[in-house]
């Protein structure tokens, strides 16, 4: 992997050695993943399972599949938008928490919560980037596991979480980094709001090469899921777990090519 790495990007011989506690050592991952902010810990852990339990993937724990995580975590983090008008869990109360649970979240990872299925099925297709990476949380998830992955993200955005707070982070475009390197499939977890910059990159994509997409109904805009939908074929898609009134999904897509083969992946109904 280091061979296509420039010069400045981590385990490069010109990159200063990180002192201890900065990002990149131990000392700071121990810090980030194990003693969370007391922003972070102020609901206790009962109250943030989700949390709770994404520290523990961090730290090296199986990541759990969705069915298990909603044997553990309750069935009201599952599709709201189609079915909480019924559900029991459909209090203020409820409501309010996992809201708070969800803000939380965000502040200290990210924006969604990966399954084992889709770390398992990502795994497959290494090696790969991430654009728009943030704290770098999925990233790590998926090197810790096995996997030959640059994150990369140009950090111009101002969010709850700390940009490459769990791996270290190349200050790319997503566009700039699909071209640095053609050959990996990518990655994207939730793609900014009312912006482009998923379609820029999606463009930039080789046929043949796979894009891994977490999103929800509010994420990117229109022409970049037209785009998406026009030079692309989806060959998967599997449910995530998701907070009151969102729909998390995990979508892989290959972008079409004349008299190849599209790869194939497994299918998933999540018909739990």
């Amino acid at each position: 992997m280091s061979g296509d790495r420039p010069p400045g990007y981590p385990g490069t011989a010109d990159l200063r050695s990180p002192q201890a506690g900065e990002p990149g050592t131990a000392e700071y991952f121990s810090h980030a993943v194990e003693r969370p902010p007391e922003r972070f810990t102020t609901l206790g852990d009962t109250l943030l399972p989700v949390s709770t339990e994404m520290r523990r993937w961090l730290n090296g724990d199986r990541v759990l599949s969705l069915a298990e995580q909603f044997k553990k975590f309750g069935p009201q983090y599952r599709d709201h938008l189609h079915g909480r008008r019924d559900s029991p869990f459909n209090t203020m109360e409820s409501t309010v928490q996992t809201l708070r649970e969800r803000d939380l979240f965000i502040a200290e990872f990210g924006f969604a919560v990966p399954s084992r299925e889709v770390i398992d099925l990502m795994l497959g297709y290494s090696p790969l980037i991430e654009i728009g990476a943030g704290s770098g949380a999925w990233s790590k998830l998926l090197k810790d596991r096995g996997a030959d992955i640059i994150a990369t993200d140009p950090k111009r955005e101002q969010y709850a979480f700390d940009h490459g707070r769990y791996i270290p982070l190349m200050p790319l475009q997503g566009k700039t980094a699909v071209r640095r390197w053609p050959d990996r499939n990518v990655l994207c977890v939730w793609p900014s709001l009312n912006e482009t910059w998923l379609r820029q990159a999606a463009r930039a994509m080789r046929p043949g090469r796979i894009l891994f997409v977490v999103r929800e109904d509010t994420c990117a805009e229109d022409s970049t899921w037209n785009y998406i939908a026009g030079a692309f074929r989806q060959i998967a898609s599997h449910e995530l777990l998701s907070w009151h009134f969102m729909h998390d999904r995990f979508e892989a897509w290959v972008k079409k090519r004349k008299s190849h083969e599209i790869p194939e992946l497994p299918a998933n109904t999540d018909s739990f």
